[in-house]
């Protein structure tokens, strides 16, 4: 029973945003975690292969669709499941809108001045 307690999968980070790299990693007693499959299953009812975890028990692999999945590992019969939550991507077009014109105005502010300096200098 206790080797059974003992098996489990973290996934990092938590949560995540789509398109993201992830990390899923076996802990278990003993040193069979290499090549062990990993699976997500979709919210949606899907399943998606990830591939076989390393010599280290860690497989990564990039965040699949926005949604709360669940990571899946079977080794000797036993189901070991985590929880995934991605998010969807961040926009930054909204900082470039904001940020872009700022940028020239400021630009333009500094510029300004020092011109009207250089001009004087050279009368």
């Amino acid at each position: 029973m206790l080797a059974l307690v003992l098996q489990q999968v973290t996934v990092a980070p938590f949560p995540c945003d789509a398109g993201a790299e992830v990390v899923a990693c076996v802990h278990a007693p003993g040193d069979q975690v290499a090549g062990l499959p990993v699976a997500a299953e979709l919210e949606g009812g899907g399943a998606q292969q990830l591939g076989v975890t390393d010599a280290a028990g860690e497989l990564r692999f990039v965040a699949p669709a926005p949604g709360l999945h669940a990571v899946v590992v079977v080794r000797d019969g036993v189901r070991i499941v985590a929880p995934l939550r991605v998010l969807p991507a961040p926009r930054r077009w909204p900082y470039a809108i904001v940020c872009v014109p700022l940028g020239f105005a400021l630009l333009w502010r500094n510029l300004r001045p020092r011109r009207a300096r250089q001009e004087s200098a050279l009368r």
